[in-house]
């Protein structure tokens, strides 16, 4: 009998050895420093940018030797209107270039908040920043127009060439 007590004892030394053993080298790990930081994130999401063109841009009948009457952007009628639409109040950013066409084209181009052509401001070609409207009356969306005008050959007298129509293309850019 006293050996089996002994045998007895024994095993819970040993026990109790193992579990001191596991308690001590936990408490090393976890008496290490240990730091933590929190990250906040954030997403803005913006309405996507759109552009609709109306009309176009139409010089009429012209005669070599003779200069085009330039068409103003403000005051002429039949010429392209361009709606950007996006997220009210977003700045915009309008790289205003164009290609040459067959024919010596300068652009004209004027710009607002609202539909209004006479009161347009006439914007310089490169790139030109504009915000977009703040939306109202149930609008969900923010507006800027465009009025496309110009001139051709730089108002010289066409050169001579053959009689023919002669068509052009440009292309206007909008970006946040």
């Amino acid at each position: 009998m006293f050996s089996s007590f002994y045998k007895i004892e024994s095993v819970v030394k040993k026990s109790l050895a193992s579990i001191l053993a596991v308690i001590a080298i936990s408490t090393l790990a976890f008496s290490q420093s240990s730091n933590q930081s929190t990250v906040n994130i954030s997403l803005t999401v913006m309405q996507t940018l759109s552009i609709t063109e109306i009309g176009t841009l139409n010089f009429g009948t012209a005669y070599s030797g003779y200069a085009v009457p330039p068409v103003n952007p403000k005051t002429a009628s039949n010429i392209p209107l361009f709606t950007v639409s996006g997220e009210p109040n977003a700045a915009i950013s309008i790289p205003l270039s164009f290609n040459s066409t067959t024919v010596p084209f300068t652009p004209t181009v004027s710009g607002n908040q609202t539909n209004d052509q006479a009161g347009s401001t006439t914007l310089t070609l490169g790139t030109v920043s504009e915000n977009l409207s703040s939306a109202g009356s149930g609008n969900l969306t923010g507006n800027y127009f465009l009025w496309l005008g110009g001139h051709v050959n730089n108002d010289n007298p066409l050169p001579s060439i053959p009689s023919g129509v002669y068509n052009g293309t440009y292309t206007v850019q909008v970006d946040y």
